[in-house]
């Protein structure tokens, strides 16, 4: 991420309040102030994703704080979309289902089974 230092003074800190998803909300207050965000086509940096980095196990907690960082972003016109409420319906979706489930889907789906 690469941003002009201005917009962390406008914007704030993360939320550490937020135990998980502090940038989905953190990309969404700098929607929310008017900020536009675009993406690089370039590769800058590569990383790896390990299954012991804690992404496995905690799918169902993920999904739920992402679940209330979308609710709370839902309606916010620059930030509102089709695909935006469909992503959120699709989250609240998963969290009924039985975490068992959902985590075998995320496995099925992540970067290290590809």
């Amino acid at each position: 991420v690469m941003m002009r230092h201005l917009i962390v003074g406008v914007v704030g800190p993360y939320d550490e309040k937020l135990p998980r998803v502090q940038d989905l909300d953190y990309w969404a207050r700098v929607i929310k102030k008017g900020y536009k965000i675009s993406t690089i086509p370039e590769t800058l940096t590569k990383y790896r994703i390990h299954k012991n980095e804690g992404q496995f196990g905690r799918n169902k907690e993920n999904l739920w704080y992402a679940f209330r960082v979308r609710i709370k972003y839902l309606f916010t016109p620059s930030l509102f979309s089709f695909s935006a409420l469909v992503t959120t319906i699709g989250y609240f979706t998963a969290l009924l289902m039985p975490t068992s489930f959902v985590e075998k889907v995320a496995k099925k789906f992540s970067y290290e089974a590809h």
